[in-house]
């Protein structure tokens, strides 16, 4: 199931023609991607939920099993996990936009993750990144988090100012302001997230994160 929540947001199945305009995903995406992109080809319809969504953590939302049909998912409103949340995907780009403002305890966004939002994004705790090269989070509105960990350079992470966080990553990381002073995951990350070659162990991280245990010292 791409949306593990509970409750479970009471989604209803539109007709692409009827929401194409109103959930444009090149411009969401600020013309980064668009549905044939993700999908090959255009879907039929999207899942839309009309009004807030609030979720008891941890929520995960991915699709790898393939038990349901590839398109966006819109929450027409804000959304609020009291908990963690990852958002991951294997081959499919499986896709969450928020039209409001999302706030989170932590926030991992892996793989092939696609996860937009048209507000602001506050995560409390930690945000931690790890997309692959067809991965996105967008987010249009201001972007606060207590730490951010960036583990790949890749993917594409729009914000509009990078956020005022403890800044965890590799001197060249292409999302880090160049002044931003910023630290090495072995100095920052407790030792078992962290592999031989100095780099975060993403599942374990996933594990931690969801478990509630810290990931940095």
């Amino acid at each position: 199931m791409f949306f593990d929540a509970k409750p479970h947001p009471a989604w209803t199945i539109v007709p692409l023609d009827d929401v194409r305009d109103r959930y444009d995903l090149g411009e969401i995406s600020q013309d980064s991607v668009y549905l044939e992109d993700l999908y090959g080809e255009e879907p039929e319809h999207f899942f839309v939920h009309h009004g807030d969504v609030a979720v008891d953590g941890p929520l995960v939302a991915e699709d790898d099993s393939g038990d349901e049909i590839s398109t966006l998912y819109v929450i027409d409103g804000d959304l609020t996990v009291d908990g963690p949340a990852v958002f991951r995907n294997g081959d499919s780009n499986t896709a969450l936009y928020v039209t409001g403002s999302v706030t989170v305890r932590s926030l991992v966004c892996l793989n092939h993750g696609q996860f937009f939002v048209g507000g602001s994004l506050i995560v409390e705790d930690l945000l931690f990144t790890g997309l692959d090269d067809a991965g996105h989070l967008v987010v249009h509105g201001p972007v606060t988090a207590g730490a951010w960990i960036e583990a790949a350079g890749r993917g594409a992470i729009y914000f509009p100012a990078p956020p005022a966080a403890r800044l965890v990553g590799d001197p060249g990381n292409p999302y880090f302001d160049g002044g931003t002073e910023r630290e090495r995951f072995e100095d920052a990350m407790h030792p078992d997230l962290v592999d031989a070659d100095g780099r975060p162990r993403r599942r374990t991280v996933v594990q931690a994160v969801l478990g509630g245990r810290p990931v940095l010292r």
